[in-house]
């Protein structure tokens, strides 16, 4: 039965960290309710900052891979609060690259394509 309730403890959160991926990519774009995060990664850009740019919005692929990270930091909280999460370090290291690959690879799909929106630091297609 634990077994079960962790599965789906899991299922839950891959799938949970997939929908606030998305729902970030939509809202920190210009026009949206967080779309002032733009001119944050802008400065960063401008600054030097540019891992740092990426990583918190400017480049789609990193940006889903730190959230993936991110997710999977609270995952494992959610579950050692819960006391389901017992497992010696290599079970977790396995169960990292589970929850982070399936996380990501889901997150992918979400990402618009270079056609379908401008990036931040790329001129409009004039052409």
């Amino acid at each position: 039965m634990n077994l079960l309730i962790f599965i789906l403890f899991t299922i839950f959160f891959v799938w949970g960290s997939i929908g606030v991926f998305k729902f970030l990519l939509i809202a920190t774009q210009r026009g949206q309710f967080l779309g002032k995060w733009q001119d944050v990664l802008e400065w960063l850009y401008g600054k030097g900052f540019k891992n740092a740019e990426k990583l918190l919005g400017g480049c789609g692929m990193c940006f889903a891979h730190f959230m993936s990270i991110l997710m999977f930091c609270i995952y494992v909280a959610v579950l050692a609060a819960e006391g389901m999460w017992i497992w010696n370090w290599w079970q977790s290291v396995c169960w990292y690259f589970v929850f982070v690959g399936a996380s990501f690879m889901g997150m992918l799909r979400h990402i618009p394509k270079n056609n379908d929106s401008p990036k931040i630091n790329q001129p409009p297609n004039v052409l």
